[in-house]
């Protein structure tokens, strides 16, 4: 196995781990592949970022990395407007960071189509089991129960008379990113046609059944935009009043869910109470935030921020440290605006264009275009799902939207001379043969 290869199983390693940890601290409750799967995304980011120091050095996408250093610099000068710990706020900008590490360490290497092959290849395998396990979770009830998937959360919930299923996957939105990967594969990059559309209806079918709302949504608006060649004006209009359609019947079907966050519950509703917050943390420290670890993330879940008491937030349903902290870290921006304020949320919001605006533009103009589809369709579904929950910084989604990215970002500056519509697919010229895309018939 080669050096590229090895980094690339790293990163599916780091990963599926998060799928893992659901058995391994769950089901089984060992504690040791608990320890290995719960710090598997730290230890691959602080290898991949030493090694990469060392045998390649930063070349490609300086701007990039220009910007997240600033970034960092934001949320460390931001300290200052909150009780300052080093460790804190060193976790807190590690935490988030990690993934624009992956993505600024990847770009360093030169990845070719059969590294991406080899990568999708490794979400690929494993499908058997993900068909094994829903047919369980559909013939078997309390399956979660059996499985011990017993978060706050990640019980079997009805909506509309249906019960959301999960399968191999403790989380929803785990299976709902998974479903994601296989709609991208087998829509763009699989040249089986028996395969495409089972494939393709799995995808769908893993992100529908989880009754997620925002994924369900991005799923929509990925899938309406796969259908339209071109992407006009009247396109997005059309979109558009299909998505207030979507969402009037949202409305209508999902009473409960919609007068929590949007109808007479919506004041008290925790996640809008912690927008609301970084708002006003934003405004009264203006440019800056509380600094790293401090609000809305992961790290001020785990180690006492002040900040909460602050904003009269702390003893809220899921924002208690003695009990349930979980909607702490649910959403993307609150802990944007809260640790960096209106500098770091700008800073990240050029991040995000210097790494998509060119492959959203190109996708766009041609929504069959396999060079720019993959990180295009992340990037489409994420920034939906962004309103509902961090998928920018989060394990395992951060990895999957940076790390593919990354490797797309080699294959645009090393293949810009390669077919790029899904009728006239690009042949290997490394071998001279003629392997699609994706890669041979036998495989998968």
């Amino acid at each position: 196995m080669n050096e590229k290869k090895i980094i690339l199983f790293g990163l599916y390693f780091a990963i599926f781990s998060q799928i893992l940890l659901g058995f391994a601290q769950d089901t089984f409750k060992i504690a040791l592949f608990t320890t290995i799967f719960s710090y598997s995304d730290e230890i691959y980011s602080i290898i991949l970022l030493i090694y990469t120091i060392f045998k390649k050095g930063f070349t490609e996408q300086k701007r990039v990395l220009t910007l997240i250093i600033l970034l960092w610099c934001v949320g460390l000068i931001s300290g200052i407007n909150s009780n300052f710990n080093l460790l804190t706020n060193s976790l807190g900008a590690f935490n988030f960071l990690k993934g624009l590490i992956i993505y600024i360490c990847l770009c360093q290497y030169k990845f070719s189509l059969s590294d991406f092959k080899y990568f999708m290849n490794l979400f690929i395998v494993i499908i058997p089991f993900v068909i094994a396990f829903y047919i369980l979770d559909i013939i078997i009830p309390n399956l979660r129960q059996l499985l011990n998937f017993q978060r706050i959360g990640q019980t079997s919930d009805f909506r509309l008379g249906f019960r959301s299923l999960g399968g191999l996957f403790s989380i929803y939105t785990h299976a709902s990113l998974f479903g994601l990967i296989y709609f991208i594969i087998y829509t763009y990059y699989k040249p089986k046609e028996s395969q495409k559309k089972w494939y393709q209806n799995l995808g769908l079918f893993m992100i529908i059944v989880t009754q997620k709302v925002k994924d369900i949504f991005s799923i929509a608006v990925v899938y309406c935009l796969c259908k339209i060649k071109h992407v006009r004006p009247i396109s997005i209009l059309l979109i558009m009043i299909a998505g207030y359609v979507l969402f009037g019947l949202y409305a209508i079907y999902l009473p409960n869910h919609y007068n929590t966050y949007f109808g007479r519950d919506a004041d008290t509703a925790v996640r809008n109470l912690m927008t609301e917050a970084s708002l006003q943390i934003a405004n009264n420290h203006i440019p800056l935030g509380v600094g790293w670890g401090k609000f809305g993330s992961a790290t001020s879940a785990h180690i006492y921020s002040e900040v909460y008491g602050k904003y009269k937030l702390e003893g809220l349903w899921g924002l208690n440290y003695e009990g349930n902290h979980s909607f702490m870290q649910d959403t993307q921006w609150p802990m944007l605006f809260g640790e960096t304020g209106y500098l770091g949320t700008i800073i990240f919001l050029l991040i995000l264009f210097l790494i998509f605006a060119k492959p959203l533009k190109h996708y766009l103009q041609d929504t069959s275009n396999m060079q720019y589809a993959f990180p295009s369709v992340l990037f489409i579904y994420y920034i939906i799902c962004s309103l509902g929950k961090p998928v920018f910084v989060a394990i395992p989604h951060s990895y999957v939207i940076w790390g593919i990215s990354a490797i797309w970002y080699s294959l645009a500056t090393k293949f810009p001379q390669y077919t790029k519509s899904k009728k006239n697919r690009f042949k290997h010229d490394e071998r001279k043969t003629k392997d699609t895309l994706f890669g041979l018939e036998k495989i998968c």
